[in-house]
């Protein structure tokens, strides 16, 4: 689990240094959605739901969902991102996509439920009604 605590510690910095905040805060949750899919352990890091993980994880742990906030921040100052949720909602999204891929079991398209959960991100739009979308 370390190792991939690392590689997702590099992989939000990476997309922190995007040039584009919202498709890189999207391509980075698609990418944690599918290595947490392959790992439930990481899951559970990622939503700091693990049990006594070690020292150096938990700090690992710590550290990622630290910069993933503030990956989230900078996609919703772009506004590529809805403003009215925050990192620990984004993580429970992330969970429940994961729980619909699991439930559904293999399909022909891998990552679909995901990406349609992660639609509920998306700004909501106002109409001329006054009503949102």
């Amino acid at each position: 689990m370390l190792e991939h605590l690392e590689q997702l510690t590099l992989d939000v910095r990476a997309a922190l240094a995007e040039a584009e905040a919202g498709p890189a805060f999207f391509a980075f949750l698609t990418g944690m959605t599918a290595e947490a899919d392959a790992k439930q352990d990481l899951t559970e890091a990622i939503t700091a739901a693990a049990g006594p993980m070690g020292v150096e994880a938990e700090e690992l742990a710590a550290q990622l969902r630290e910069l993933f906030g503030a990956l989230l921040a900078r996609a919703q100052q772009a506004g590529a991102v809805r403003d009215d949720v925050g990192a620990a909602d984004v993580q429970a999204i992330v969970v429940a996509a994961l729980t619909a891929g699991r439930r559904r079991g293999a399909s022909e398209r891998p990552g679909r439920l995901a990406e349609v959960v992660f639609d509920c991100l998306l700004p909501r739009h106002t109409h001329a009604d006054g009503n949102t979308a």
